[in-house]
């Protein structure tokens, strides 16, 4: 199974990121970062509790199964309303929050897109090849992750409402799967409205058309040629069309503002590497800005 291995090109494209680097003080002109220790975190969890093994690599619990953070960050622009928008972003296989964000300049991308909403990226398996979301592909497992990051942010003052709004998750490579099983299972199913797959349809194909033919959700799905996801998002096309489910298909050379504006489906076939569809061409910031946060 070709797709299992490949979200490990991943590792080759990570910078490292010092231990001792403030990220709050990183991104401080653009808004306020803060880190949470969560109860309901992806992980410690009961099938990783031996920890895990990839091709005769062991990754032990202590190391990679036992980080419960939560990074969450406020843009200076955002005003707070009846109900609160998230935008779910999830790394790939040896991987972590603090490295993916700043790899691929998620917060700079985010923030540009002038969405009002907070972004959270919740980690799960820590610098692991490993796409298992452990607690998160429980029942109703994620919307006790995001009532509590709600909570704890009324608590601490940075809110005064904790009303979930609309959802986006967005993923890359490895993240498929926990995103995947959050739509099916999660609890917070109304909610999402948008699904952003950075190079990251390697299965689970099932659970995205169920969540697809739910409502009038936005799907954006990006893929590339050497990245393992392009047989299976050809697939997944295959199975729209049986479905009678109308879909756009675009080379993203060729894709424009409008495109992403005027259809709910779109599959974008980019030339671009496996790590360069984040953020090469800042497609996290024009999915955003042209989706179903953006003010009217």
């Amino acid at each position: 199974m070709k797709y299992i291995f490949l979200p490990f090109l991943a590792f080759l494209f990570i910078t490292s990121i010092s231990c001792g680097q403030d990220l709050s003080q990183k991104y401080s002109s653009l808004g306020k970062l803060i880190m949470y220790e969560l109860e309901h975190s992806a992980f410690p969890e009961q099938l990783r509790d031996t920890g895990h093994v990839y091709k005769s690599v062991h990754y032990s619990k202590e190391k990679h199964y036992n980080n419960k953070s939560a990074l969450i960050f406020i843009p200076k622009h955002f005003k707070e309303t009846d109900s609160i928008n998230f935008v779910y972003y999830f790394h790939g296989w040896v991987n972590n929050i603090q490295k993916a964000i700043v790899t691929y300049n998620i917060i700079e991308q985010f923030e540009k897109s002038g969405v009002n909403a907070i972004l959270i990226a919740a980690e799960t398996a820590y610098d692991a090849p490993d796409s298992y979301g452990g607690n998160l592909e429980k029942e109703n497992f994620f919307n006790s992750q995001l009532n509590e990051i709600a909570n704890k942010l009324k608590s601490d003052r940075h809110l005064t409402k904790t009303k979930i709004g609309k959802i986006v998750l967005a993923g890359h490579s490895g993240a498929f799967r926990v995103m995947a099983f959050m739509l099916e299972f999660g609890g917070l199913s109304n909610n999402v409205k948008e699904v952003y797959l950075f190079d990251a349809l390697y299965s689970q194909t099932d659970k995205f058309i169920n969540w697809i033919e739910l409502s009038d959700n936005r799907f954006i799905n990006i893929y590339c040629d050497d990245g393992g996801t392009k047989e299976k998002t050809e697939e997944m096309m295959k199975m729209l069309e049986v479905d009678n489910v109308k879909f756009y298909q675009v080379k993203e050379v060729n894709l424009s503002s409008d495109m992403l504006k005027d259809n709910r489906i779109i599959f974008i076939h980019s030339d671009l590497q496996h790590n360069e569809v984040i953020f090469k061409r800042e497609q996290f910031y024009k999915f955003l800005s042209t989706g179903f946060l953006i003010e009217n």
